[in-house]
């Protein structure tokens, strides 16, 4: 549940739907817990590229001297529940509404047509292309 005044660890946002402020939420609770040290680990909020700010965990390596103190950042994303690949900003954004569903797969089981995410324009004919 949403605490008053606060901000989505998971993209930094401060307005959700109470949907998706919990999958944001149990993305965070996934992400967080590192199997290779068995424990939950630090967050810290980092911005990526152009996909906007997210979160990661902070995992220590350890290494030999003089890097004994390294750190491993591995940004936490949710998945696409039904081709399990990650999803994207907007996709995570509007994971409640798609159903935590990638675009992809969103189309597909709404019988949308879905040419706007492949490489080849619906103008192409078979065998020929003109992109």
């Amino acid at each position: 549940m949403k605490p008053q005044e606060s901000v989505c660890l998971k993209c930094q946002k401060d307005q959700h739907s109470e949907k998706l402020w919990e999958m944001h939420e149990l993305a965070v609770e996934q992400g967080r817990y590192c199997s290779e040290h068995g424990k939950k680990e630090k967050l810290y909020p980092i911005t990526m590229w152009t996909a906007g700010r997210g979160i990661a965990r902070v995992c220590r390596i350890k290494t030999a001297p003089p890097f004994e103190n390294d750190v491993e950042i591995i940004p936490i994303h949710m998945s696409c529940v039904e081709c399990g690949l990650y999803l994207g900003n907007i996709e995570e954004d509007h994971a409640d509404v798609l159903g935590q569903t990638c675009l992809e797969c969103f189309t597909e089981q709404t019988g949308q047509e879905h040419y706007w995410y492949s490489y080849h324009s619906p103008s192409c004919k078979k065998g020929v292309c003109n992109c």
